[in-house]
């Protein structure tokens, strides 16, 4: 016989449910003061760390498919926040930076979310 899992019992879902509305609440914060939403700001802080990053790389550290990535970058760079340049070792591949517009940006959410 199963038993019946009860879920306001159960730790890991708990968790889980507490880390889906505390991203959703950032988001949404977010996105009415700075017009960015949590995914843009995650590629935002990575870009400031670590400039001239690809694709790629931003995917591994922010543990999403590289199409979930790219959509973030096309809007960040439709807002002149991330600068996208040709690598011009691999014609294939691209660089990303924060422009100025971008590291103001990231100064001031960062802020924020401290």
């Amino acid at each position: 016989m199963v038993r019946k899992l009860d879920i306001d019992r159960y730790a890991i879902g708990q968790i889980n449910m507490l880390a889906n509305r505390l991203i959703t609440n950032f988001s949404e914060a977010y996105q009415i003061r700075f017009g960015v939403g949590i995914m843009e700001w995650r590629v935002i802080a990575i870009l400031y760390d670590h400039p001239n990053s690809s694709l790629q790389y931003i995917s591994d550290i922010v543990g999403l498919d590289k199409a979930a990535v790219s959509r973030s970058l096309k809007k960040l760079s439709e807002k002149k926040i991330v600068l996208i340049k040709e690598d011009k070792l691999d014609k294939r591949a691209y660089k990303l930076k924060l422009s100025k517009k971008g590291e103001i940006l990231y100064t001031e959410i960062s802020e924020f979310s401290l």
